[in-house]
């Protein structure tokens, strides 16, 4: 069984062979194959495929992993593919080229993705594994698998360690304890859209700015131009990785009214610390986020470990050391660390290697539409997955044959203040009075981190059950904007919550006490009657006061003022 780290820019496959990691090579020999798809007589993939950019971009795809969970399209001579659809295709490639290395006949695997990828990019990775024609073993986030690769000496003393794991596209933090046979998250943050093409493309933007400048020709038009634009971008990002400064060159860029013209200038790791610093700060919010959530001080961190070749970066490295006053850890391949993690978990699941307790986490709290819209959570943020949690429900309309179940995401106390999920219905519910039927909703995260919800008439039987997998996914604006409005808002909507819960505990009270009125109505005494639909009247005007405390001054009233008709009623 194998590991796979699908990545943005670059894909690894490990295997495990008598305890041992192991990456395995591609056909061409190399440890790591590129992320790249070309469409051309045939179908080529890696680097093959990437060779192709610079004279087919048109034909060529980079980075699709940005586009897994939407319902973007790649069109290539008017036919549509998915991004699920290309992804199989470096999945296979891998597979492939793994069995003709190792002589073996494998089609099983673990494949990691980021931890901040949502349900839906789960969902279409694994899609991706289920077109590949490979059997997915699990999904695990990509910080998980390193922590696994890293601990595989299972040093007997516990340690909380950070992992922070910058790849080509997509950007992770999280904060773990390791050893002793457990590998627990505690918390979680990232960018699903940041990464080292991102640096490629703040280089990218100053060669076409200085060109124009220099040349009055802009190169952002030119698609062929941009294409070896964009990979002697990334060459001179890796460059200076080792190197003080380094000299670009691509001649006979473009044709110049004069004749070819070349592009060429110097580019200093001081010039490209300041063009990429806004988003190593970005980096280093979301770690200090992760901390927060795990209530731990960067200097309880025993150990940092740098995952991804974007961390190779000096400004990276640096900035990482200015958060946590010491060296991070260097000592793991950050390519390859990912995919033998993801190994180490195959083996795992098929008793090749000593179980380790995998404690994962979900990045965001999962809720239920109630009454005046209030987000009921049915799982908080940060819970260890997989997990399973139920709650009953009932109506609030009196012969009610059906109830919607609405599935949020996000932080707030307000169903449309978060991100909707899905909406399904349930039929069938026997007609009865509202608050009695009992809806058992039962929401249901695996070990993929894949959503299931299920709602049942604890009564009839009756039962329907959705996996979310549909739409599109969060961006990283998004995402990062939910949790840090969930922080932002904290305090307003605890009072949003109060209020509401109160209102729907006045509704129900109001609803209720009217209905034993009307039904003992022409047993009880004016009097009393007199004074129930006084309270009645009341507690009905006080829910326009938007005030808990007077709302509940009202409740309490109202449920003395009820129990005289039971009083009268057992005393006659």
């Amino acid at each position: 069984m194998y590991g796979i780290d699908l990545g943005t820019t670059n894909s690894v496959i490990s295997i495990i062979e008598e305890g041992v990691p192991r990456v395995i090579e591609n056909k061409n020999g190399n440890r790591i194959t590129p992320s790249v798809v070309h469409f051309g007589s045939g179908i080529i993939v890696g680097e093959d495929a990437k060779k192709q950019y610079t004279m087919d971009p048109l034909h060529t795809i980079l980075s699709i992993k940005r586009l897994m969970g939407t319902n973007e399209k790649i069109i290539i001579d008017g036919e549509e593919h998915t991004p699920e659809e290309i992804s199989a295709k470096i999945l296979r490639k891998l597979v492939d080229d793994a069995n003709e290395r190792t002589g073996l006949k494998i089609n099983k695997a673990v494949i990691t993705v980021p931890a901040y990828f949502d349900d839906r990019q789960r969902n279409s990775t694994k899609q991706a594994g289920e077109i590949a024609g490979i059997e997915v073993l699990r999904i695990i986030n990509e910080p998980t698998a390193a922590a696994l690769a890293y601990g595989l000496d299972k040093r007997e003393e516990a340690r909380t360690v950070c992992i922070y794991d910058l790849g080509g596209g997509t950007f992770d933090v999280s904060i773990l304890t390791i050893g002793m046979d457990i590998c627990e998250v505690h918390s979680t943050a990232g960018n699903t859209h940041l990464g080292g093409d991102d640096f490629d493309k703040k280089i990218q933007d100053w060669l076409v700015e200085m060109f124009l400048r220099d040349n009055q020709i802009d190169l952002s038009t030119e698609i062929y131009a941009m294409s070896r634009i964009r990979e002697e971008s990334e060459n001179a990002k890796k460059a200076l990785s080792n190197a003080t400064q380094v000299d670009i060159l691509i001649p006979f860029i473009i044709q110049g009214p004069n004749g070819p013209l070349n592009l060429k200038y110097n580019l200093t790791q001081t010039e490209f610390g300041k063009m990429i610093a806004d988003d190593i700060t970005k980096t280093i919010i979301c770690t200090q986020n992760a901390l927060n959530d795990a209530k731990i001080k960067p200097h309880e961190i025993s150990e940092i470990i740098l995952v991804g070749g974007s961390t190779r970066v000096p400004m990276v490295q640096e900035a990482i050391m200015n958060l946590f006053g010491k060296t991070p850890n260097k000592t793991v391949n950050p390519d390859e660390v990912v995919s033998v993690g993801a190994a180490i978990s195959a083996a795992i699941i098929g008793g090749t290697i000593d179980s380790v307790i995998l404690a994962d986490i979900t990045p965001l709290t999962l809720s239920v539409e109630v009454k005046n819209g209030l987000s009921d959570p049915m799982i908080p943020r940060n819970t260890t997955i997989p997990t399973t949690h139920k709650q009953i429900y009932t109506t609030a309309v009196d012969g009610q044959d059906s109830v919607e179940v609405h599935i949020t995401q996000g932080e707030r106390a307000l169903a449309k203040e978060n991100r909707s999920l899905g909406k399904f219905k349930l039929d069938g519910i026997l007609p009865a009075p509202a608050g009695e039927p009992k809806i058992e909703v039962k929401f249901d995260i695996d070990v993929n981190g894949i959503l299931s919800v299920a709602a049942k008439d604890v009564v009839t039987g009756k039962e329907k059950a959705v996996t979310i997998e549909n739409g599109e996914s969060l961006t990283p604006e998004e995402l990062q904007k939910m949790v840090d409005e969930g922080k932002k808002y904290a305090e307003e909507d605890r009072n949003k919550r109060i209020l509401l819960e109160h209102v729907n505990m006045a509704e129900r009270l109001i609803e209720n006490t009217r209905k034993l009125l009307n039904e003992h109505r022409d047993r009880l005494p004016e009097d009393i009657v007199e004074c129930i639909e006084s309270a009645l009247e009341a507690t009905e005007g006080n829910l326009d006061v938007q005030n808990p405390s007077v709302i509940s001054e009202s409740i309490k009233a109202l449920q003395q003022d009820s129990l005289k008709i039971g009083q009268y009623i057992y005393n006659q």
